[in-house]
């Protein structure tokens, strides 16, 4: 009697676990909050778009439609101390030909080291940071888009 209810229970604690188990993983294994794979790999050379669902046109008219205007940043580091950030832009320019900007971005939390003045478009960005992968020092140089 004693053997069948500890069978019963051994049973029923199995059936609990894999209960668990099975309610807490998901099918598609582990995801972020935008549902990309959490060991993806992070790409800023675009901006991030979000999908939205189609929409039937609407006209609207507008008198003086607001100007967006979008221009390219090169970066070359980012730093969580200031004195970090200094020490490498400080190497940067004994290399570079390029003027070089430290600030403090509060979007990520870190003192970012970029080439200034922005680029126009994406291609002379583009040639600057190719330009820059040649150099071992530089070889996470990335374009950042941004649009006011």
């Amino acid at each position: 009697m004693i053997k069948s209810k500890l069978k019963l229970l051994h049973l029923l604690f199995f059936l609990i676990i894999a209960f668990l188990i099975q309610s807490c993983s998901g099918s598609k294994g582990t995801e972020n909050q935008t549902g990309a794979p959490s060991d993806s790999v992070y790409v800023f050379d675009q901006p991030v778009s979000t999908p939205t669902k189609k929409k039937t046109p609407v006209e609207k008219k507008v008198d003086n439609p607001p100007s967006k205007s979008q221009f390219f940043i090169v970066q070359i580091g980012a730093f969580t101390t200031n004195e970090r950030a200094n020490e490498f832009a400080d190497s940067a320019r004994k290399v570079l030909r390029y003027k070089i900007d430290i600030s403090y971005s509060n979007s990520v939390n870190l003192y970012v080291v970029q080439i200034v003045p922005p680029f126009a478009t994406k291609a002379e960005a583009e040639i600057i940071r190719n330009e820059l992968w040649k150099n071992e020092m530089f070889r996470d140089a990335w374009i950042l888009t941004v649009i006011k």
